[in-house]
């Protein structure tokens, strides 16, 4: 889908987008990750729930062997006057370690690792300990567990339900597919921005044509809360493109994990002992040496294949309808043409004998 620029600038489509969230969805809460975009997103909609009187919850999932200044900076968000519930969860979730093979996925939070935990657990969060979903199941995957969530909220709440997610198309090829192949996925009353999860359940993208630029304009001009991590890392030497946050130790953070030891080296050392593979991750982040681990390829490619299978079958369906569609209209269009043929001949003959009535004489056809 190419580019279509409109006359008006992301800022303001932004707030256009959430005023028209808060006025079509009873419920509304926000995904952040203590992420420049997600924190942008979050004060834009305060502004804009202050203007319509609506409050509107928060999710936030605390991945423990995190930057310090990350957790300070969610501790502002949780300031925001129009909070109604802020969701800080710190559970045991699995989450992807793209800086070792023999631990692909390591579990934050984890209670057989306690004297390992980067920090205490936070005292307003939502723990194993008081846990309120029984949906909940102690190592399960970070994408199960925002579904789950999602219909956990849906199910306790009237009306539609509206997860903002604070991702931007130009960030990588991944969040670009999420937004833009709207042939693929069903919306809210044909806006691109949205994605229907389940029923009454939709994901929607207000800065999904930001960039990078736009971001840190919008936290000067409208001087917002910003998290101080990023300061640090353009002061050494990261440029606003390369800043990566979210948990360091995915596919695509991975590659700034060499500035945690000079960023928060109190916190490195912590990291250190609690997630395999960071030290490796440290000195060769910016290399190929890391490569591209997908211990799910295997189950990638049959899930692929079975979907080729399954289209290829329905391809070959649809040729062999066309096929047999063809040959019945060939038949029909062959006896039309016989019987067209015929009463042709029989409304001519009598055309004839009817004009030699009339006009005693002569000779008269049709053709």
């Amino acid at each position: 889908m190419p580019k279509i620029y409109c006359d008006k600038n992301v800022l303001e489509a932004a707030l256009e987008r959430l005023e028209y969230v808060f006025a079509n969805f009873e419920n509304v809460y926000f995904s952040v990750s203590g992420g420049k975009d997600s924190s942008v997103m979050v004060q834009l909609a305060e502004r804009v729930a202050a203007g319509m009187g609506r409050t509107y919850d928060v999710l936030y999932i605390d991945f423990e062997a995190q930057y310090r200044r990350t957790i300070e900076h969610i501790g502002e968000l949780k300031q925001l006057a129009h909070v109604n519930r802020f969701y800080h969860v710190a559970l045991p979730i699995a989450l992807r370690n793209a800086v070792s093979m023999l631990q692909p996925k390591w579990i934050c939070w984890d209670e057989t690792c306690r004297e390992l935990w980067v920090r205490p657990l936070p005292e307003d969060a939502i723990t194993q300990a008081n846990c309120p979903w029984s949906w909940f199941r102690p190592g399960e995957e970070f994408e199960d567990f925002i579904v789950e969530f999602a219909r956990w909220y849906r199910d306790t709440h009237i009306g539609r339900v509206a997860c903002a997610v604070g991702i931007r198309a130009d960030e990588s090829l991944n969040r670009f597919q999420t937004i833009d192949f709207h042939e693929h996925k069903q919306e809210f009353r044909g806006h691109h921005w949205t994605t229907r999860v389940e029923d009454d359940i939709y994901n929607v993208y207000p800065l999904y044509d930001w960039r990078v630029e736009d971001i840190w304009g919008a936290v000067s001009r409208l001087d917002l809360k910003s998290n101080g991590i990023y300061e640090l890392m353009y002061k050494n030497g990261m440029s606003i493109y390369q800043q990566r946050l979210c948990q360091p130790y995915g596919d695509d953070q991975r590659n700034g994990l060499d500035q945690f030891k000079a960023l928060e080296p109190e916190t490195w050392e912590k990291v250190l002992a609690r997630v395999n593979g960071v030290n490796f991750g440290n000195i060769y982040c910016r290399t190929s040496a890391l490569g591209n681990i997908n211990l799910d390829a295997i189950e990638e490619f049959q899930r692929v294949n079975e979907r080729y299978t399954y289209l290829t079958g329905q391809r070959d369906d649809v040729q062999k309808s066309k096929t047999e569609l063809e040959r019945v209209i060939a038949d029909i269009t062959g006896e039309m043409k016989a019987i067209f043929a015929q009463q042709f001949s029989i409304i001519n003959q009598a055309f004839g004998e009817t004009f030699l009535e009339l006009f005693g004489g002569g000779k008269a056809t049709l053709e």
